[in-house]
């Protein structure tokens, strides 16, 4: 079947309509209609560049049963594109069938993970969420005693087996490490390695019930997902013809963080009938770097367009960025001339003085820029956010530098202990987001959580925040808009520095959830609403500054004032800032010590092939050093420092400051 061209009429009038220069480079990428993989440097406008193109496909787009299909990695990435398809009227089509957009997740749900747990398990997937699973798991595993109970014999093994590992307990070895490996829906080897277990003794038994309990409760781990897909493409390998014959195009975006067993399902569903283009970046490919799983091999391979002009930097952040780029082939990154240079700075500091570091940042960013820039513009980011104690390992983490630093996984655990947290959650992801939309999916998680807590279920399964919902508006329209009411006039009175009465609300959202509970609510669902231990936590972290602040280091120039936003290099992948600070921390050694020490950061050493761990630090420093417009700096001890490596600094064209 032909597929539409794209002429230079197409290109000019969509680079009129977006203001987008298309150059070469994209023009090229915007008339390919061939299998190929487009490798695309920071800051290049590739997300741009692929909504343009569907624009253009979708304003000629003539089969009603055949479609496109665009996948993305992650959940930040798809909305990205959907954000870009409001815009365009004619982009709207390709939201509704035959089309597909949506992430790669929740394509393998759709199409190979949900029909699979249905045929092999006799039920549709309820919750797929590991925090979550790991709740339900220790509820099923934990039942009756370790002497009487349905995994008794399983118990007292795990407890024997973890005796040499004090890092690890029972609740965490069942909830975690029982999952679905491979698409024979295999479960991973039991007992010690130097005195495994098999799965037909009676530990293995009652565990592979364990499992099977979980499954046909429809309670599965994001692994038992991508498993089951697999498993479904074995016995039913006629779906590959089948979405081949239904998506004649496949788009790809942030192809370098998708996980081998991903792309070997992509390879295998879209192998040659259909035409796929992987938009991606394998010099930051930092989500699965710690992982044996990384992709690196797998993107870009092939035909390659390159996309080597960044419209995000400055041609001098450009020339540094350059410095710790391990590519192979080498390719230049090329700079924006019309942006102009500052004084990127290498913020030399002594133990005793590495929390001055974020003041005389602002004070860079003040002399640089200006003051009264968001936080959402300046970020100081590090990329271990676990502190240390060893004094050799310092500086080990964020906090090193700003002790009221609270780490995500801290705050996710404090939003998940009782309804004040969700409300504090709710409050900080509105104001970040400037919408109500992260208020509201928190809210209706608190809402889900207590009917959890209640014992309720959807046909056995547990009920999900969207199921709720959905009963509600189906069966009971005016609990649903009492519902809708409560979270309204909530998020409204959160966004304007209110907080809501825990009480009224709970009764509120309690009187709207009439429909699943006609029974009196149960203390673990009171526990939850008013539970003093966890609120004590939460009021204990909210009197750090970071959380109140959702970790904004605020600091008052001469000038005027300066807001950094502190967090991790992970959370910044794929954002335009203004100006960023590179923290020096530990992942095995000092990132930007060994940098330094390699010649990388000096411009001394360009290895197309570092070692695994060396590449582990490129690939995240360079993805820190490629997200500011306009300022540049490091933050690097002074002890890390040898004769000759400022000087060689300087020359590249970093300024020094030194803390003393």
């Amino acid at each position: 079947m032909r597929l539409p061209e794209i002429c230079d009429m197409d290109i000019e009038a969509a680079e009129a309509q977006w203001g987008f220069p298309l150059d070469q480079e994209r023009r090229a990428v915007l008339r390919c209609m061939d299998t190929v993989d487009i490798r695309a440097c920071p800051g290049s406008g590739k997300t741009t560049l692929l909504v343009t193109k569907l624009g253009i496909l979708a304003s000629k787009w003539k089969y009603k049963h055949r479609g496109v299909c665009v996948l993305s990695h992650t959940n930040a990435a798809q909305r990205e594109i959907e954000r870009r398809f409001s815009q365009v009227p004619s982009l709207r089509a390709l939201t509704a069938y035959p089309h597909f957009v949506g992430t790669i997740q929740s394509f393998l749900h759709q199409f190979m993970s949900i029909p699979a747990a249905i045929e092999r398990f006799g039920t549709r997937p309820g919750v797929v969420e590991n925090e979550y699973y790991e709740i339900e798991a220790k509820k099923e595993f934990f039942q009756g005693t370790r002497r009487k109970g349905p995994y008794a014999t399983a118990w007292n093994a795990i407890a024997n087996w973890i005796k040499r590992n004090p890092n690890v307990t029972i609740a965490d070895y069942i909830s975690r490490e029982i999952e679905y490996k491979d698409e024979n829906l295999t479960l991973p080897p039991l007992g010690l390695k130097n005195r495994p277990v098999g799965w037909d003794s009676p530990t293995g038994k009652q565990l592979r019930q364990f499992k099977k309990r979980m499954s046909q409760q429809g309670i599965f781990r994001y692994q038992d997902m991508a498993a089951l897909a697999g498993w479904y493409l074995k016995k039913h390998p006629m779906i590959a013809d089948l979405l081949q014959e239904r998506f004649l195009m496949v788009f790809f975006d942030e192809m370098q963080d998708t996980i081998v067993e991903q792309g070997c399902l992509l390879d295998a569903l879209f192998p040659e009938r259909s035409v796929v283009q992987r938009f991606g970046d394998n010099r930051q490919a930092i989500y699965h770097s710690t992982a044996d799983n990384m992709t690196g091999a797998h993107f870009p391979r092939g035909t390659v367009l390159p996309m080597k002009k960044s419209f995000r930097l400055s041609p001098s952040i450009a020339r540094l960025s350059q410095c710790v780029c391990a590519d192979s082939p080498p390719e230049e990154l090329v700079g924006d001339t019309r942006k102009a240079d500052r004084r990127h700075t290498v913020l030399v500091f002594k133990r005793d003085r590495i929390q001055e570091v974020l003041p005389d940042f602002c004070r860079l960013v003040a002399c640089e820029i200006r003051t009264g820039l968001s936080e959402t513009q300046v970020k100081a980011v590090g990329a271990n956010s676990k502190a240390k104690e060893e004094a050799n390992k310092f500086p080990s983490a964020i906090s090193d530098y700003w002790p009221s630093f609270v780490p995500r996984y801290q705050r996710a655990q404090a939003r998940l202990t009782c309804l004040s947290a969700h409300l504090d959650q709710a409050k900080t992801g509105m104001i970040t987001t400037r919408s109500t939309g992260k208020g509201r999916t928190l809210l209706l998680d608190a809402c889900a959580r207590m009917l959890r807590l209640q014992g309720i279920t959807d046909r056995s399964r547990p009920l999900s925040p969207s199921t709720m919902v959905r009963q509600l508006r189906d069966k009971c329209p005016a609990e649903y808009r009492r519902l809708n009411t409560l979270l309204a006039i909530t998020c409204q009175t959160l966004l304007r520095g209110g907080k809501p009465n825990l009480g009224e609300f709970a009764e509120e959202a309690r009187a709207a959830l009439g429909h699943f509970n006609a029974e009196s609510w149960n203390p673990h669902v009171d526990q939850f609403i008013c539970n003093t231990r966890g609120e004590a936590n939460v009021q204990q972290a909210l009197q750090n500054q970071s959380l109140a602040n959702d970790n904004v280091f605020r600091y008052q120039c001469e000038a005027g004032p300066v807001s950094v936003k502190v967090d991790t290099i992970h959370s910044v992948k794929g954002e335009t800032l203004c100006a960023v600070l590179v923290l020096e921390t530990i992942f095995y050694e000092h990132d930007l010590k060994a940098l330094i020490d390699k010649g990388y950061l000096k411009g001394q050493l360009r290895n197309a092939n570092p070692l695994r761990r060396l590449a582990e630090h490129l690939k995240r420093i360079y993805v820190a050093m490629t997200r500011p417009t306009d300022l540049l700096c490091l933050a690097v001890l002074d002890e890390h420092i040898k004769n000759g490596d400022l000087q060689a600094l300087e020359r590249l064209g970093w300024a020094i400051k030194e803390i003393l």
